[in-house]
């Protein structure tokens, strides 16, 4: 009969146990990050007239089972017309390139999070 023991083969085991809940965190942080992120570059880009649609942006963030989503929101009825423009008025984005950017950057987090898969 033969034996054999492998050396850490509990922590392994704890590691491996470990990461779906490590994973999730991570990226739960990295959504929350990216949003804030989100929300103060559209404030930066949001047009100031009265600063009402800039006081108006906010992030909410919400879990969904195992999915984490952050949302950056305005309650200002004019908003659309100021980021995409009218017949009489020019485009002013502030949402949509926020989101661009955040969204790369979000994309980078994650990458980085999968990329450490290897220290837990």
């Amino acid at each position: 009969m033969s034996s054999f023991k492998i050396d850490g083969f509990e922590k392994f085991m704890s590691t491996i146990e470990r990461m779906p809940a490590k994973l999730n965190d991570e990226a739960k942080k990295a959504i929350h990050t990216r949003t804030l992120e989100m929300e103060a570059n559209a404030k930066s880009l949001s047009p100031i007239d009265t600063g009402h649609l800039r006081r108006s942006l906010n992030s909410t963030f919400s879990d969904e089972g195992s999915s984490t989503v952050g949302e950056v929101s305005t309650v200002v009825e004019y908003a659309p017309f100021v980021e995409f423009g009218t017949s009489k008025q020019a485009a002013q984005p502030f949402l949509t390139p926020s989101f661009v950017n955040a969204s790369k950057n979000l994309e980078a987090d994650l990458k980085k999070v999968m990329g450490g898969l290897d220290k837990l």
